[in-house]
């Protein structure tokens, strides 16, 4: 396992070592490491949504054209049919 180290100010430290005994965990490592899974998760999540998005807009636009192609058509099968009469 890769150590780092991480700087706090005292007020952080304080609410980190509450949070170690309100939660029963053994040490404030074990704290951070659940806190930065967490982390990571919630940003991939967010990311997934993210492409989610983009792709939900990119199938309405699809459509929005195919129906815009459609009523072109249409007008255009018009026309032709007064051109032929």
């Amino acid at each position: 396992m890769k150590a780092i180290t991480v700087k706090l100010d005292d007020e952080t430290a304080r609410e980190l070592e509450a949070l170690v005994r309100e939660k029963g965990l053994e040490n404030q490592s074990e704290l951070v490491r659940l806190a930065l899974c967490r982390f990571i998760a919630q940003e991939r999540l967010a990311g997934r949504r993210a492409a989610l998005a983009a792709y939900v807009q990119d199938m309405e636009a699809q459509r929005r054209m195919s129906d815009l192609a459609e009523a072109d058509m249409d007008e255009a099968a018009r026309l032709l049919r007064r051109v032929e009469e």
